[in-house]
């Protein structure tokens, strides 16, 4: 009897084995735009609406976030309160976090009510992302643009983002 059992177990690890390798391939997910203008996304069906907009929000969230610091730390280096070496320093950082959420943003296949949203949501990010490359090149020494004119257009993007995290989804 208990070789009976530990054949069942066996058998059941070993399913169980095969299921996990056999689904965790190393695809990764991915937005192809066709010549007709159409996306094609590397999983057939959207995500559902719920965890689609949790998803997006929690990206946005960070992208605010990362926003949110870099406006301080401008408005501190004009007040020559902080280092500006130390703000590109977690800049570096902060602008791959940026590009990962963009992309996590675009490879996601939207619900069909979100595609118009999608768009929206992204050009927001994109702008941001632009605005905190300013920052860095202009903390550089690399731009015609002033740090005042940088915080500016970052307060800007802060507000198009907290909007999109406010109202995009909740409809």
């Amino acid at each position: 009897m208990t070789l009976k059992k530990l054949s069942v177990f066996a058998c059941g690890l070993a399913v169980a084995a095969l299921a996990v390798l056999s689904g965790c391939a190393d695809e990764p997910n991915y937005a192809q735009v066709e010549d007709d203008g159409t996306i094609t996304y590397s999983t057939d069906d959207a995500v559902d609406p719920m965890n689609y907009t949790l998803y997006v929000n929690k990206e946005l969230t960070l992208l605010s976030n990362i926003l949110s610091t870099h406006i301080i730390n401008g408005n501190n280096i004009i007040k020559e309160d902080y280092p500006a070496a130390d703000a590109l320093t977690s800049l570096k950082d902060d602008l791959d976090l940026v590009e990962e959420a963009i992309v996590s943003v675009e490879t996601m296949h939207p619900p069909e009510e979100y595609v118009d949203d999608r768009e929206a949501i992204l050009t927001a990010m994109v702008t941001a992302q632009d605005s905190l490359l300013r920052y860095r090149d202009t903390l550089s020494g690399d731009n015609t643009l002033t740090l005042e004119d940088c915080v500016n257009l970052m307060e800007g993007d802060y507000t198009n983002i907290t909007g999109k995290m406010q109202g995009a989804y909740w409809e």
